[in-house]
């Protein structure tokens, strides 16, 4: 129920950021409020607190966001958390933002490679994704694995791209242990 209630909710605010013409404002005001409950936990242990009103946790959200961020994701958020869903609104604002990501066409990629890139390198990946996908800006995210030997392993949401030297040497040495126990 909670995974099908953070797609109500982020498609709600999804459908709501559209109508509005501000995906990019909500996208960016989203991303804040995201930072500000992971920096804090506590706050949403209070959000969730049994023992506080509907009312003390409206007038909280209120002012801890009324005038930070706009009071249509202000209003978001009070309607999150009279619907007792407010331990979950860390996924929910994530969801938002990877729809909106989408919606900009703005693609997130994870750059897995043997050794640190160059700049050089950089641009020429970014430009060579940017042509083969139909995203118009990237995030990319860079990171180093020795154990890849050589190549790159590059994660763009839920597609592995690419292949690493390691790749087909597991294969091969997988192919090679199944020959020997056949013998």
């Amino acid at each position: 129920m909670a995974k099908l209630a953070e797609d109500i909710y982020s498609k709600a605010l999804f459908d709501m950021s559209v109508e509005y013409g501000a995906v990019d404002r909500f996208a960016s005001e989203a991303a804040l409020i995201r930072e500000a409950l992971e920096a804090e936990p506590e706050w949403l242990l209070l959000l969730t607190h049994p023992e506080l009103s509907a009312e003390e946790k409206k007038d909280l959200v209120e002012n801890c966001f009324k005038g930070k961020v706009s009071d249509d994701l202000t209003g978001f958020l009070v309607v999150v958390t009279k619907a007792k869903r407010a331990d979950r609104l860390i996924q929910i604002l994530d969801k938002y933002e990877k729809q909106a990501r989408e919606y900009q066409r703005r693609g997130t990629a994870f750059v897995t490679s043997a050794a640190a890139l160059s700049e050089e390198q950089k641009r020429a990946l970014e430009k060579k994704l940017l042509e083969t996908t139909q995203y118009t800006s990237y995030e990319i995210h860079y990171s180093v694995d020795a154990d890849l030997i050589g190549g790159l392993r590059i994660r763009i949401g839920d597609r592995l791209v690419g292949s690493s030297i390691r790749t087909p040497l597991d294969e091969m040495k997988k192919c090679l242990m199944n020959m020997r126990i056949m013998h």
